[in-house]
């Protein structure tokens, strides 16, 4: 029996100032008139990304590796149907 693995998060509150430069270039490409209203570092065992909630952008939240690739959004899980 092989034991189970947990993938652990952790997020830290970041200042948009404090953001890595490829993160902030990228987002300024993308969505050039988008204001950070939520900066968060986001640690998911060996995977480090910055998840910004984004106000004047058509997407309300964006999702960057630390080198300032997009990352895509999670696929959302399917709810349990009631019985």
């Amino acid at each position: 029996m092989q034991p189970s693995r947990c993938a652990l998060a952790w997020a830290s509150p970041r200042k948009p100032a404090d953001l890595p430069a490829p993160v902030s270039d990228a987002l300024k490409n993308l969505y050039p008139k988008a204001a950070i209203t939520k900066a968060e570092k986001l640690t998911r065992g060996q995977t480090l990304q910055y998840e910004l909630t984004l106000k004047g952008a058509p997407k309300n939240e964006a999702a960057f590796a630390p080198d300032g690739k997009l990352v895509p959004p999670e696929p959302k899980q399917p709810e349990p149907k009631k019985k």
